[in-house]
This record gives C-alpha cells, sequence and structure tokens, in this order.
C-alpha cells in the first residue's frame, strides 16, 4: 500500500497558517461579540450587576447569576407586565437586584444561547408591540402602570430610538440608542397626531385584559369581542380606526372568550401584584413598593429573596446610587421632557381613560380585590396630574 508523506518544510507552514488564521478568528470574534456585549450591557438580561448582601447589613454589586438551566429543576418564574413605554426596566431592576437574578425580554432574540430558563420575563402583550415567546415558563404576574401622559411619550421615544422598526432584526441592530435620547418635538406630534386616539384606548384596554384574566374585548367600545377580532386589534398597523370598529360592530351575540395563553401561566393572568413606575421611583414610596415586589416571590423555588434592610439597601443602589450601570429614562438627552406636550382634547380623553378605568374597579365586582384597590389609587393620583395638566393652559 503507498503512503504519502508530508514533508516537515510543510507542516511548519501549515501550522503558522493555523495559528494566523486563529489569530484573526479571535479579532473578529472580539470586535463582534464586543458590540453585542456593549448592547447586552445596557439592554440585556446577561451582562447585568445585582445586589448581595454584606454581613454587615450593607450591600455591594456582582455579576448576575443564571439560574439552574437543568429542566428538572423547580423553578419559579414571574412575568413582568406593563404597556410600552410604563417602565418595567423599574420593577424588573429591583426584582433582579432583589435575586441577583436575570431577566429575559420577551423579543429576546438569541435563541441559540444555552441559557432558555429565566427569573424574571418581561412582556407588552397583547399590545402590538409585545408578543408570547416565552410559552409556560411563568407562574405569575406582576402588572406594572405609569401615567399615560408620560407612558405615550416615552413609549414614541422608544420607536424613535429604535427606528420606528416592525422587524426584529432592525430593532436588534438599534438597542445600543435605546434610553439615549429624547425624539424630535416634530416626531413626536406626528406620531401622537395619528396614533393618539388608538393607544389611550389601548392603556386601558391592556389593563383589563391581565385584570380579568385574559378576557377578549375590543378597545375601542370595551365590549366582548371574538378571537378572531382580537387578532386584529393586536395588529392595529393593518386596519384602520373605521375598519375595525366596523368588525366589532357587525358581531352579534359575543359571549366571552378568555386568551388560551393565560392557561400556560399557573396563576392565570391576573397578577399578584400592581405596582407603578412613580411608586417605585419615588424616595417615600420606593423601598416600601420593592419590598411589596419581594413579597410575591419569597419562599418561591429556585429563588433566594433579599430581605429586611436588605431591600432598602438594594433600592437605594438602584434608584438612588444608580449603580447598575443600565440606562433608564433619566438618561434621554434631548428637548426638555415638558416641552412634549397634548392637546387639550387629547388630555380630556386621557382623563376620560382614566376616569372608566377608575370607575370600572371601584365597582362592587371588584371590591374584594386588592389590585383593583391599588389600580384605582393610582388613577387617582394620574387623574390629579391630568387635571392640573388642563388647568394649566
Amino acid at each position: 500500500m503507498l503512503r504519502t508523506f508530508i514533508q516537515p518544510k510543510y507542516i511548519k507552514l501549515m501550522l503558522l497558517i493555523v495559528v494566523f488564521c486563529n489569530i484573526l478568528s479571535d479579532q473578529f470574534y472580539s470586535k463582534t461579540f464586543s458590540k453585542s456585549l456593549r448592547i447586552r450591557k445596557d439592554d440585556g438580561p446577561i451582562h447585568r450587576r445585582l445586589v448581595r448582601m454584606l454581613t454587615d447589613g450593607s450591600c455591594e454589586w456582582v455579576e448576575p447569576k443564571e439560574v439552574n438551566q437543568d429542566p428538572n429543576f423547580n423553578l419559579f418564574s414571574t412575568l413582568i407586565v406593563s404597556f410600552p413605554g410604563s417602565a418595567k426596566r423599574a420593577a424588573h431592576m429591583q426584582l433582579s437586584g432583589l435575586t441577583e437574578l436575570t431577566t429575559r425580554d420577551d423579543f429576546y432574540l438569541n435563541d441559540t444561547s444555552p441559557i432558555r430558563r429565566y427569573a424574571f420575563y418581561k412582556t407588552q402583550y397583547p399590545h402590538h408591540e409585545g408578543v408570547w415567546s416565552w410559552g409556560n415558563s411563568t407562574r405569575q404576574s406582576i402588572y406594572v402602570l405609569q401615567n399615560p401622559m408620560r407612558a405615550l411619550i416615552t413609549y414614541h421615544f422608544i420607536l424613535y430610538e429604535i427606528y420606528f422598526s416592525t422587524l426584529w432584526w432592525k430593532s436588534y441592530e438599534a438597542l445600543s440608542r435605546v434610553f439615549t435620547m429624547h425624539a424630535p418635538l416634530d416626531s413626536w406630534e406626528d406620531w401622537r397626531n395619528h396614533r393618539f386616539k388608538s393607544e389611550i384606548k389601548q392603556w386601558g384596554w391592556h389593563i383589563d385584559y391581565w385584570m380579568e384574566g385574559g378576557l377578549m374585548r375590543d378597545f375601542y367600545s370595551h365590549e366582548y369581542t371574538t378571537p378572531e377580532h382580537f387578532e386584529r386589534l393586536k395588529h392595529p398597523e393593518r386596519y384602520s380606526e373605521g375598519e375595525l370598529k366596523a368588525f366589532q360592530n357587525g358581531l352579534t351575540d359575543v359571549q366571552p372568550v378568555y386568551d388560551k395563553h393565560c392557561n400556560e401561566i399557573e396563576a392565570g393572568c391576573r397578577p399578584v401584584t400592581v405596582t407603578s413606575y412613580e411608586s417605585i421611583m419615588d424616595a417615600t414610596t420606593g423601598a416600601l413598593e420593592a419590598a411589596k415586589l419581594a413579597s410575591v416571590i419569597k419562599n418561591k423555588p429556585g429563588l433566594e429573596v433579599i430581605e429586611g434592610e436588605g431591600i432598602d439597601c438594594a433600592w437605594k443602589k438602584i434608584v438612588v446610587e444608580r449603580a447598575t450601570g443600565i440606562r433608564d429614562d433619566r438618561d434621554r438627552e434631548g428637548p426638555l421632557f415638558e416641552t412634549y406636550d397634548f392637546t387639550l382634547e387629547e388630555l380630556k380623553l386621557i382623563v376620560e381613560e382614566l376616569e372608566r378605568v377608575r370607575a370600572k374597579y371601584s365597582s362592587a365586582e371588584w371590591d374584594n380585590n386588592e389590585n383593583a384597590q391599588r389600580i384605582v389609587e393610582y388613577m387617582e393620583g394620574y387623574l390629579q396630574d391630568n387635571q392640573a395638566q388642563i388647568r394649566s393652559m
């Protein structure tokens, strides 16, 4: 049998080529990964620094841990829900800080990652900016509110930062811009003029969906609707307001139907607690809200939750000292936030929706629901702010 031997000088040449290629590969990977790392350090679920309690009662920042990825490991995961622009980030940073565990967005794109399980997921579903991507991975939900007068503006900021993208890859490429800029005023005014009436209706509709356990309603009339029309409502960019209203008006004898997705959450879609961006960020109520969040994840499988003074310490690190390195609304630059306004008609529509939500959750049906009472309290505060804005005009 004839053998062919490679001469030593060619072996040396081949080894040099391999080494050179590895160097190039490492440099390419480093540049590519560092770009991804910058995005994730600012906005992703992997590279966040979280809170660890020290024996003297103070706290320090540590790199986050991933939960045990063994599918047989008993992990209690929580879903954080809000309308777009309502600062879920404030809540999930508190929850992550309380547990040293990471959070996943519903649009998280790294499907090739070995990390498939998280302690916390966040979403805007059923709003068209959200998608039910976590399957049956969560056991309960927390709802986060923000005054719609502010939420609609910050929602527009995010859209501007991601170039109003409707494509996941385009949004992902723009993550480095998120929480960095206030949109130009003319962009806000154009978006507001086209989208306001639909979005303010969706703001209250979104609350109702989660509080009523996934009950399907039309967001213009708030009447029961069909699964087919509910799907249309999740894609308002495809239909005009007139078309959506005509579809709903054409329905007869509609019976209550619940979103089947809610069966995928162990406790159902109804939130175990309701909080707000304003109360989390407030110096008086912030630590109390953090304690409320801690109470709904305490003693849950797979979680170790900070207690006592540690909750205050974690809240201060996140909100006051801003030790996380994660951007939030306060990092945006551009025109003063106060220059983004609404017309008198629009402010009256905001007040109308706030009053509708307040009246609904003040009714006898909700008397024994603690979260409904919280919503009423938040609506009272929001009404005061919006009515003050009207009086100033």
